[in-house]
């Protein structure tokens, strides 16, 4: 942590590093459907997005991350029961 910075700025910065991290994840993304379809890869693949996995314990902490993202404008954000989990990632099937 940066010690000399104040709770504003180091709010803007913490703000500023994880839109970048979130636009990079984006483009990593898009990258691989691209190179997926450059190469010609014969795969069945759906871009469905990821699926990080929380505890139990860590249930209730999760909403503050998701309403950062959605209020900065990354809202691809969302929380998902274990049943939407299963039924989005495939598992369930």
């Amino acid at each position: 942590m940066k010690t000399e910075l104040t709770e504003a700025p180091y709010d803007r910065l913490a703000h500023g590093f994880a839109a970048n991290y979130c636009r990079a994840a984006h483009h990593n993304a898009k990258m691989i459907v691209e190179t997926i379809s450059r190469v010609g890869f014969d795969r069945d693949y759906h871009r469905n997005g990821w699926i990080p996995v929380r505890m139990a314990v860590e249930q209730t902490v999760i909403g503050a991350p998701v309403h950062l993202a959605t209020t900065s404008g990354f809202d691809d954000w969302s929380r998902l029961t274990p049943n939407d989990v299963f039924q989005t990632s495939g598992l369930g099937v």
